[in-house]
């Protein structure tokens, strides 16, 4: 053995222990070949001494106790080896230490004591021990194969104070200083340092947070998670401390992150979807409190905001698979939820997550996704939107149909490409407002609002004019009373509605060849003049050319029957609808055989209602409906001659019975082709003149070859113009003095805003509706 057996002294002894320890490592390092053999027994070495102290009486603690041991070793041992330079025996000993754990912690709390500065048994020659001291570290610092025991010893000293026990600081500190004189080693040790620091607060997070909170309130979750958030802080504040006496800030910052990736960010989905009480529990019981408190807790944690998102994102993609899987989606159902899925996500979640834009992003990106999926979804938001508005379905209250409006508007935001719905949604619109079936045209603007809003004016300027369409055509709707109007026999009532060209998804075939019955042709010659005189509107109707439109129009017609000869003041009613404008003179037929002629020959009808044959025969063959016959035939056969007679059925009764007359024809085929010719060149010639104006107007000073390409280009979707229609249609607004070639250059056509209308060159195609008053009953 290094060390001879130690002999207990005698009380009577007057050395110290520092003497006696001394004394006995002096006569081993005599022999300077038994030193180069054999290795410093460090435990032998520590129980000599904690037994002398013991011997002599003198009761100290550990850290004395290794205080003495290491001031030996400052004092003699280092400087020895320093002179002898043995790296041999150096290694022997720090291999000896790696064997044995506690030694090494033992022995790294003594290294910490032999580089204190604060020394005064220091040698005279600086040099022999700084060479010494310097060695030993190097060898202690360096050895790989020590290098994990030496930093485990390490942590053991700083990891002290975690498990209550009391640490000094400053010897802390000094080891730290110890280090810096090595970076390489620093580096190792910080790196070990921050993997036992993880282990250390995984445990603690594993012991801590809160894993199932079964029944557990809003209230005393929201406590929960405050007292979790708090330790977490507690503990970093601790960190902070210790390390700042010590350490540089980077290593101190990165500690504490440490702290929060292993007590918060590795369980942070824990947090926020704990059993029984997540985020998706919080949005469906509408707890927008709890959520708001959860939000702002978590906000100021780094991978906070994305779990948050990314639970919500699992919650809404869960919905749309419950609402997507069952068997009716394929309906406007399936819509509707999606609908008010997104209006309880603005309420409850959205505006408790105070409107944060990754919140907002991530919620629209979901529903992006759904909206996107195909073409049958944009059809079936365009039919719940017509559905909302129609008036012949069960309805919403009006705050809840004004939301769901905005709801829908924000998803049709979210479809990229909006072409398929605007198709159905202009069909459907045109379909409410011309027949009178929408809620009301506020409800209709509020619509048209969010979309404009969410999504520019190229999306809605044709619905704009649709519905200011109707508006006007309301206004024109007490026009007789404005006007101070009645026809000769008050019997016919007019209800316009205006069609802008080119703006409705319906047929525009307009003519002049419709032959109007007397009364009828009155009432519109009278229309007419008022609304190029007296109406006032959005539009100039004084600068728009008006036509009748036959194909959207509807004529009812009441006609009264005698009931017998012999009592005259009886009287029953009938009703007969002609679906078509232009059957208006059936009316005239209608109103012959109710007046005063009982019975007709086939010749005298055709002459008295100006009718070809065939459409005379088709219309007598619905009035002789074998199920309720208006009129009678002598004799009786279904095929219809000149020589036949026709009278009133006298057994025909019925208050509301409605028999509708199929499309006839007003004129011969070679007539309605001429007619249909020249309404179109006159048609052109009018499209053709606002294109020039609009184009003239807009470049106030444009070369002719310019403005020939830009009109062919706006109205290549209806016709493609020659160049000499555009020429014509210049020298006629030449003549008429709205435009004005420059003159140093006849190329060169200038608009004169002067003689231009007041608002636009367009044309109004109007739609009209005759509704008959119903007579009164004879006296």
């Amino acid at each position: 053995m290094f060390f001879q057996m130690w002999r207990r002294p005698t009380p009577e002894s007057s050395h110290t222990v520092e003497e006696l320890l001394w004394e006995e490592i002096k006569r081993d390092l005599e022999n300077v070949l038994l030193w180069q053999q054999t290795y410093l027994a460090f435990d032998e070495l520590y129980m000599k001494t904690y037994g002398l102290i013991q011997a002599n009486g003198t009761e100290r603690t550990e850290n004395e106790v290794l205080q003495v041991v290491s001031s030996h070793m400052r004092n003699h041992i280092l400087p020895q080896l320093a002179q002898l330079q043995n790296t041999t025996l150096l290694e022997s000993l720090v291999r000896h230490f790696n064997t044995f754990e506690l030694s090494m912690q033992k022995f790294a709390q003594i290294m910490i004591y032999l580089d204190h500065t604060d020394t005064e048994d220091t040698p005279r020659n600086g040099k022999i021990y700084t060479k010494g001291i310097e060695a030993f570290h190097t060898q202690i610092l360096c050895d790989p194969e020590v290098q994990s025991s030496w930093n485990s010893a390490m942590n053991h000293v700083i990891f002290l104070d975690r498990k209550g026990e009391t640490h000094d600081p400053a010897l802390v500190a000094q080891f730290f200083r110890m280090l810096h004189k090595f970076p390489s080693s620093i580096v190792q040790y910080q790196r070990s340092f921050m993997e036992d620091t993880a282990q250390y607060y995984a445990n603690k997070a594993n012991q801590t947070i809160p894993s199932k909170v079964c029944g557990m309130d809003g209230t005393s979750y929201i406590l929960c998670m405050e007292a979790y958030l708090r330790n977490v802080e507690t503990f970093m504040e601790m960190e902070t401390q210790r390390l700042n006496l010590f350490q540089t800030d980077s290593f101190v910052e990165s500690v504490t992150e440490c702290i929060r990736t292993e007590m918060i960010w590795k369980h942070i989905d824990t947090l926020v979807e704990i059993n029984d009480f997540g985020v998706a529990d919080m949005i469906k019981k509408n707890d927008s409190t709890t959520l708001r408190v959860t939000y702002r807790m978590l906000l100021p944690l780094k991978n906070g905001l994305d779990i948050m998102k990314k639970s919500i994102s699992k919650f809404i993609q869960s919905f749309f698979n419950d609402i997507l899987g069952k068997p009716d989606h394929q309906n406007a159902n399936a819509i509707q939820e999606l609908v008010d899925f997104k209006i309880h996500l603005d309420e409850s979640l959205i505006h408790s997550l105070d409107h944060h834009p990754e919140i907002v992003n991530e919620v629209n990106k979901n529903f992006a996704e759904v909206m996107n999926r195909g073409t049958e979804t944009q059809k079936l938001l365009a039919q719940f939107i017509h559905n909302m508005l129609r008036k012949d379905v069960v309805k919403f209250g009006k705050d809840s149909l004004t939301s769901r409006l905005r709801a829908s508007a924000e998803l049709l935001r979210l479809i990229s490409d909006k072409s398929y719905f605007l198709s159905h949604y202009r069909l459907s619109l045109a379909s409410r407002i011309l027949h009178d079936n929408s809620e009301s045209l506020e409800h209709e603007k509020i619509l048209l609002r969010e979309i404009e809003l969410d999504n520019g004016k190229q999306f809605t300027v044709y619905f704009q004019i649709m519905c200011q369409d109707m508006h006007d055509s309301k206004k024109m709707q007490g026009w007789e009373t404005d006007f101070n109007f009645s026809s000769p026999k008050e019997q016919i009532k007019l209800i316009p509605k205006i069609l802008t060209t080119g703006i409705w998804p319906v047929p525009m075939t307009t003519t002049k060849t419709c032959r109007l019955p007397e009364i009828v042709q009155y009432t519109w010659d009278n229309f007419a003049y008022y609304r190029m005189n007296h109406a006032k509107g959005t539009y100039d109707h004084r600068s728009r050319n008006a036509n009748l439109l036959l194909e959207h129009g509807n004529f009812e017609v009441q006609a009264s029957f005698l009931m017998t000869l012999e009592n005259p003041n009886q009287q029953r009613h009938h009703a007969t609808h002609l679906g078509k404008l232009k059957r208006f003179h059936e009316e005239k037929f209608i109103r012959t055989e109710c007046g005063t002629i009982r019975n007709h020959l086939f010749q005298d009808i055709m002459l008295g209602t100006e009718m070809q044959e065939h459409n005379i025969s088709h219309t007598l063959e619905v009035l002789m409906n074998p199920m309720h016959p208006i009129l009678l035939k002598q004799p009786p056969s279904k095929i219809i001659g000149p020589t036949d007679t026709f009278i009133i059925n006298n057994n025909f009764y019925s208050e509301a019975f409605k028999i509708p007359i199929h499309k006839v024809l007003l004129l011969s085929p070679q007539k309605i082709t001429v007619k249909k010719a020249t309404h179109y060149q006159i048609d052109r010639a009018q499209s053709l003149d606002a294109a020039v104006v609009r184009i003239a107007k807009s470049s106030q000073k444009i070369f002719h070859e310019t403005l020939v390409g830009e009109v062919k280009k706006q109205l290549l979707p209806w016709f493609v113009p020659t160049n000499g229609e555009i020429k014509r249609s210049l020298e006629s607004l030449i003549e008429r003095e709205f435009i004005n070639r420059v003159p140093e250059n006849k190329s060169v056509q200038r608009f004169d805003l002067g003689n231009m209308p007041p608002k636009h060159f367009e044309t109004d195609i109007i739609a009209i509706v005759l509704i008959p008053r119903k007579p009164s009953k004879p006296r």
